[in-house]
């Protein structure tokens, strides 16, 4: 993952030994492009968690007593969630960079964040659980459409190893397709208005009490377009009215150490709470390249060592995922019309002057230039192994059923 590599170079750079591990990915015959780095330091591939989240659990185990970290640093909600029923196993050996599992147990659970957040007087969309599948249709007309179905928790290991990401709909049709697809996956299901303001994301790090550092950034274009990972994102000064909602929010939680807070603005600029991201996220080099060091302050904080409070950081600092943004211009042309999707002419446009202006890129440092290579021959190899694919007629126009999606 992109957070990985991230990581990997500023723990690097701070003249920390690094043991970097992956899932074994069945679909993918290549090293990740963080096993690249030359600050990677020895490579491992464990038991892919779609398979046995144990068997990665375990794996996971085998290599703290096999390496004797200091510290385990998960990258992600399913190594997240595949740890925690190991925690106290593994914590007999060494440090696991996570929140508590009081306050673990609500930032996972979309409902319950909402819930406690609306609680603390913040702004939550209106929204409704689905418990019987016969009471839809009442409760999308309560909604609204257009409105957004997710599964109140992004991944679990009850999904078989699958991401969950929201999805819009327009009509009960569509509502239906995408309720049936999450109650196969066996996923709790969340109904919410749709909004399509700015979406902002706060990451705050926070230890004994207080909070050290926090850092704001815009998501200019995300994919999949409703809710999903960053492909373009830019650093922005920190709005007064969602530090506010974020800190009052895990304070309340108890939630130490990293964490992203997401937000949506209406059409009147109300900051209106998305979810919390108890993890590394897409946006952690961002803050990196402004300014704030995340990764060396979650592995002190981690190891029991002091961590400095933040100075600050520069705003207007641009960041672009080449591939993801190339994967945003395609869902945007082929879905017109859609809630978050952008006239043609406006995405071509859009993504064609962030090659004119001063943006970074994910994956590049002078550096370290290897795993941008390795990403650039991942991609080339996939589009190579698409084109020549038999197209499948059911795949054009827009496809409500994409609800399963696994950042690459």
């Amino acid at each position: 993952m992109k957070q990985t590599l991230a990581v990997a170079r500023s723990l690097g750079r701070a003249g920390l030994h690094l043991v970097l591990a992956d899932r074994r990915d069945p679909a993918e015959s290549r090293r990740p492009p963080a096993f690249s780095s030359r600050w990677a330091g020895a490579t491992s591939f464990l038991a892919d968690f779609d398979e046995d989240p144990d068997d990665f659990a375990a794996g996971v185990v085998d290599l703290v007593l096999a390496s004797r970290p200091a510290v385990v640093v998960p990258a992600s909600d399913q190594s997240i969630a595949c740890l925690r029923p190991w925690r106290t196993e593994i914590e007999r050996h060494t440090r696991l960079a996570m929140g508590s599992e009081a306050a673990l147990k609500i930032a996972v659970d979309k409902h319950a964040t909402l819930a406690l957040a609306s609680e603390l007087g913040i702004d939550v969309p209106k929204m409704a659980m689905l418990d019987d599948d016969d009471d839809l249709a009442a409760i999308m007309d309560g909604i609204g459409y257009p409105a957004v179905i997710k599964p109140s928790w992004s991944w679990s290991r009850g999904f078989a190893g699958r991401r969950l990401v929201p999805t819009a709909v327009l009509n009960i049709a569509e509502a239906s397709v995408a309720v049936s697809l999450l109650r196969r996956a066996g996923a709790p299901v969340l109904v919410q208005e749709l909004l399509i303001g700015e979406r902002e994301g706060l990451s705050l790090f926070r230890a004994n009490n207080r909070v050290l550092a926090e850092f704001a950034h815009v998501s200019v274009r995300t994919t999949p377009m409703l809710g999903g990972a960053c492909a373009v994102r830019e650093s922005i000064p920190m709005p007064p009215d969602l530090r506010k909602a974020a800190v009052a929010l895990i304070t309340a939680m108890d939630l130490d150490g990293y964490s992203q807070i997401e937000f949506r603005r209406d059409l009147n600029g109300r900051p209106v709470l998305m979810e919390v991201n108890p993890r590394l996220s897409g946006s952690i080099e961002l803050a990196w390249r402004s300014g704030i060091d995340f990764p060396l302050m979650i592995w002190r904080w981690a190891s029991g060592g002091h961590v400095q409070q933040s100075s600050g950081y520069r705003s207007g600092v641009r960041l672009r995922w080449l591939t993801g943004d190339g994967r945003w211009l395609l869902e945007t042309l082929r879905a017109p019309g859609r809630p978050d999707s952008t006239p043609a002419g406006s995405a071509i446009a859009a993504f064609a002057r962030d090659f004119l202006r001063g943006t970074g890129y994910d994956f590049v440092d002078a550096e370290d230039p290897l795993p941008a290579l390795a990403e650039a021959n991942r991609v080339l190899r996939k589009v190579a192994r698409k084109m020549v694919k038999r197209p499948n007629k059911h795949e054009s126009g827009h496809n409500v059923g994409a609800l399963w999606y696994q950042e690459k």
